[in-house]
């Protein structure tokens, strides 16, 4: 959903080729993934490194529907 965010934005504008513009959408996916994927790591999993697993499959579990519902909150309300 972020490479096709960034090629809606930089697209329309027409000034750059499309395999350009198609470099640039999949560098920055990969970028804010990247970002995200240590965020989370940092805040929800490091802190649980000994705990049970049973903490880690439930806060697996959280911290997907953190991320769906932040997702519809961002792509749904700019249909």
């Amino acid at each position: 959903m972020v490479c096709i965010a960034i090629l809606q934005a930089l697209l329309p504008a027409g000034s750059l080729p499309v395999v350009v513009a198609l470099a640039l959408g999949v560098g920055g996916a990969m970028l804010v993934c990247m970002l995200l994927g240590l965020a989370i790591e940092r805040v929800a999993y490091r802190p649980l490194r000994r705990a049970p697993r049973l903490t880690a499959l439930i806060t697996a579990i959280g911290v997907s529907i953190v991320l769906q519902n932040t997702a519809m909150l961002i792509w749904a309300s700019s249909t």
